[in-house]
């Protein structure tokens, strides 16, 4: 995952150090099985985690000529395949996995309309970027507020479409 973004995101390595540095990944210990007490893989855990925040959480990545973010979308799409068999190898369940499924269902709904410009790509990234942080701060009414305004700009931008056979509003809402 690593050397594939690397490529195509300058300073990688630099960012993925400053997010573990800062303590920017959360994570808990479930109560269902009290056999277990800490994390068991957390370096891969801080390591996946940290390597999807980057592309989930950075919009200036995303800044990039139409074939480059193409390019970069073609990556995420391929990071986000590794990244869910190592969730299901090591038993772990990263919040950033699913955002970037997320993001990359919303980037597609864009592309298929061409709707996918870097400053409609920027604003789902920045979305979730500001989901993850209201959460972790833990600002029920921002992140009510911010999941209603990005509705808003779903609706804005993808609601009113012509209808095709090819895309559906709603599914890809939900």
């Amino acid at each position: 995952m690593f050397s594939k973004l690397s490529m195509k995101i300058p300073e990688l390595n630099e960012q993925i150090e400053t997010i573990i540095k800062n303590k920017e990944i959360q994570y808990e210990i479930s109560e269902r099985n009290p056999e277990y007490t800490s994390i068991v893989n957390e370096p891969f855990f801080l390591s996946l985690d940290s390597i999807l925040r980057v592309i989930t959480s950075k919009t200036e990545i995303y800044e990039l000529p139409p074939d480059d973010l193409f390019d970069l979308i073609n990556a995420n799409n391929e990071v986000l395949q590794k990244a869910l068999k190592i969730e299901a190898n090591l038993s772990l369940r990263s919040k950033e996995v699913f955002s970037l499924q997320e993001i990359l269902k919303i980037v597609n709904g864009l592309y298929i309309n061409k709707l996918d410009s870097v400053e409609n790509v920027k604003k789902i990234i920045q979305y979730f970027a500001e989901e993850t942080v209201f959460i972790q701060q833990k600002k029920e009414k921002n992140l009510c507020d911010n999941l209603n305004n990005f509705y808003k700009f779903l609706v804005d931008t993808l609601g009113k479409m012509p209808i095709n056979n090819h895309f559906n509003f709603y599914k890809t809402l939900h």
